[in-house]
């Protein structure tokens, strides 16, 4: 069992790490021991990575700003502060476009739909069926059909 306070204190020894490897959280993680590291600090559970971030860059330019990792591990447990930089959301996620990890489209666990039904929606609503129509075949809303349609969703999917 870990004592209260030891992620932390790991956290702290680890502040100055240079090392090129990542640098693998060795306590609790989220996805059931297999994601992002985690770490309870007053009752609340936070992500490790952030807390290094912190320590490391001083704390995030704004609320909104996150812990990317350079690496693109973060989801492996990497915590180098030599990974971690604040970036914005669209910043953040356009690093884990880059670096393979983002989870989007048939991947995401609750996708209804897969590229090539996303091509047949299109296909429909370029010869003029309603998006109603579309929606209720798939179990999905008209909205969810409109945003297929203008691209907004699965814009990658041509």
């Amino acid at each position: 069992m870990t004592q209260a306070g030891e992620p932390l204190r790991w956290l702290l020894a680890h502040v100055d790490h240079d090392g090129d490897d990542c640098l693998i959280w060795p306590y609790a993680r989220t996805g059931g021991g297999k994601g992002y590291a985690a770490v309870v600090i007053d009752k609340r559970t936070k992500g490790a990575h952030r807390i290094m971030c912190g320590l490391a860059h001083d704390d995030a330019p704004s609320k909104d700003h996150q812990a990317a990792h350079s690496c693109g591990r973060g989801h492996e447990g990497c915590v180098n502060p030599g990974h971690l930089s604040w970036k914005t959301p669209k910043e953040n996620s356009d690093d884990k476009y880059v670096h393979g990890t983002m989870v989007r489209g048939e991947v995401q666990h609750s996708s209804r739909m897969k590229p090539h039904d996303i091509k047949t929606i299109r296909a429909r609503r370029a010869r003029g069926d309603f998006a109603t129509d579309i929606a209720d075949e798939y179990g999905v809303s008209s909205t969810s059909i409109y945003a297929i349609d203008r691209g907004k969703n699965w814009a990658w999917v041509q």
